[in-house]
């Protein structure tokens, strides 16, 4: 709990921060700080910074062409659904995830990074829909793990039809 405490406590200074990050396009960095700062800003109720960080950083990466960027850019619009989920915004939520599931074919199959997205792309799916629709739900969960899973022909885990999560 003190690590939380102080994380709130620089709450201002991790904003700053991510700002100068984005700005800089140090996607290195934007990747590093990525979940840790989802995590805190979704287990600190702080949704509408979160919105606005995640906003920011998908704004900036959609106009980066480069694959890393692009994968980064799925896992920006990933959270940006967890913060409009959150507020009751179900309709953006699910088109954040839908551009999330829209990567560029040009990324290797068997890129860890990019099966890593999808598969927390598609968890969202199954929890954003969790409790209004089961199919959707078991499809979005079965979608997620078979990102995790399993193999295909290359050894690594097999890569499902990219769809949305309509």
């Amino acid at each position: 709990m003190e690590a939380i405490a102080e994380l709130e406590r620089e709450a201002e200074n991790l904003r700053v921060a991510w700002q100068w990050a984005v700005s800089q396009r140090n996607w290195d960095l934007v990747s590093r700080a990525m979940n840790g700062l989802g995590f805190f800003y979704e287990w600190q109720g702080r949704l509408e910074d979160g919105e606005s960080a995640f906003h920011m950083a998908t704004s900036a990466l959609h106009v980066d062409a480069g694959a890393d960027a692009q994968v980064l850019l799925g896992r920006a619009f990933t959270w940006r659904s967890v913060f409009a989920h959150a507020q009751g915004r179900t309709g953006a939520a699910e088109e954040y995830l839908a551009a999330a599931l829209r990567l560029p074919e040009q990324i290797p199959a068997d890129d860890q990074a990019l099966l890593k997205t999808q598969a927390f792309a598609w968890l969202r799916v199954g929890i954003q829909a969790f409790f209004r629709d089961d199919e959707k739900a078991r499809a979005g969960f079965s979608q997620s793990l078979s990102y995790t899973s399993g193999s295909n022909t290359n050894g690594g885990p097999p890569r499902p039809e990219r769809t949305g999560p309509g």
